[in-house]
């Protein structure tokens, strides 16, 4: 979250002036807007390059201490937007930033947040963590908006099950660190009890496979005996080697083989074995 001390320095929008900074272009103070949507339209008429920017794609990140650690940047979503710049302080730098195109997110789409219906959030922030990405969002009321979110706010998200996405909250387990997943019945409970700015990472419970493991449920082939190669023995007559008869389970006698093809000439031109 901000530091402690921009909430001192904090003042109405009205009054307040951030610097605006893209790429290499100089810094440009604009007027404090209230809403994500007109920030962004100040954004694309102040640097030239942004003109025919999409509003979707710019992004605003600040510099804030987190957990006491060192400062990092920290993505300030367009539901967050009424709430964090309130307490950013005058002259505050707010870097601009162009996401990579997503195949999630159509080029023409419109503002994926309506900031104007503040009555669905809770009047509080926190911070979403997925891969090492920090991303300051209005509090959801219930953890169906809290998903729908998180999807909207990582593009990669979208296209999962909502049941996959579950979030997690840093907690002392039995007097050690831990931390433990918010489930959809306790969401307003917890959620009431988070600080501003509270930490909540996203992780993906992805479901499991219902296909057999080939390494663990396969079978050896079964090969029945009809299905063997006909064996032969090496000691048969002549220069051919011959079936050997297999015995037969019932004991019957055996049907009288065929001559083959040598002993058939042999009856037909009265030629003898030598």
């Amino acid at each position: 979250m901000p530091s402690s001390e921009t909430h001192s320095t904090a003042s109405s929008s009205g009054e307040k002036v951030f610097a605006y900074e893209y790429g290499n272009e100089t810094l440009v103070f604009v007027q404090a807007a209230d809403t994500f949507e007109r920030a962004a339209d100040l954004a694309r008429k102040s640097f030239c390059a942004l003109e025919e920017e999409k509003l979707q794609r710019i992004q605003f990140t600040v510099e804030a201490k987190f957990k006491q650690e060192t400062l990092t940047r920290i993505r300030v979503s367009p539901s967050a937007w009424p709430l964090v710049s309130r307490e950013l302080p005058k002259y505050e730098v707010l870097r601009i930033e162009l996401p990579e195109p997503h195949p999630a997110i159509a080029h023409d789409a419109p503002p994926q947040y309506n900031t104007s219906e503040s009555q669905a959030w809770e009047d509080q922030y926190v911070t979403y963590r997925y891969n090492d990405e920090l991303v300051y969002v209005r509090l959801a009321s219930n953890a169906e908006d809290a998903v729908a979110l998180a999807q909207e706010t990582f593009p990669a998200l979208a296209h999962l099950p909502a049941n996959c996405i579950r979030f997690c909250v840093s907690v002392k387990v039995r007097g050690a660190p831990g931390r433990c997943a918010v489930g959809p019945s306790a969401w307003g409970t917890v959620a009431r009890g988070l600080s501003r700015g509270e930490l909540m990472d996203i992780e993906l419970e992805l479901p499991r496979s219902r296909e057999p493991s080939p390494a663990l449920d396969s079978k050896p082939a079964l090969f029945l005996d009809a299905d063997l190669p006909p064996q032969y023995d090496a000691g048969g007559s002549g220069g051919h080697l011959d079936a050997k008869p297999r015995a037969r389970a019932d004991g019957s006698p055996e049907r009288p083989r065929s001559p083959g093809v040598m002993q058939k000439a042999r009856i037909l031109f009265g030629g003898k074995k030598p």
